[in-house]
């Protein structure tokens, strides 16, 4: 696999839509594989992570235009294909990508006020992300 940096800025435009929807080829590993413990580091990130962040942050910006500001609801909607896995182990980097990438501006409760997450007949992972009332 090629190796990208994500460490170009991010344009973090607030914008007055309503909703935004993005998608991503496949899904992220599950929240027990993100991070390994390394004496004298503590946790880091592992290479499926990484390697996952690279490729997914790549085409979720050219998706997202800019922030979705406030609160919001998150649907995520998985290809189901993975009978043994969790559908609620796909929140948390999701979540952290959208953040990374600008699309919502923080996935404290302040901000996200729910998270779905739910396998469909789809190919990859479509994130669906509403503002909700204040």
């Amino acid at each position: 696999m090629v190796r990208f940096s994500l460490d170009v800025p991010v344009v973090k435009r607030d914008i007055p839509d309503l909703a935004m929807t993005l998608e991503i080829p496949r899904l992220p590993p599950s929240t027990n594989n993100l991070y390994w413990n390394v004496a004298g580091k503590g946790r880091v990130k592992t290479r499926q992570y990484t390697d996952w962040i690279t490729e997914c942050g790549l085409l979720l910006k050219q998706q997202v235009t800019g922030r979705l500001t406030g609160r919001v609801d998150i649907r995520i909607r998985a290809e189901d294909k993975h009978p043994l896995r969790d559908c609620d182990n796909l929140c948390k980097p999701i979540c952290d990508l959208l953040v990374k990438m600008g699309a919502i501006q923080d996935d404290r409760s302040k901000f996200v006020r729910s998270v779905k997450a739910e396998w469909a007949p789809i190919k990859g992972v479509r994130i669906e992300i509403e503002r909700c009332a204040a």
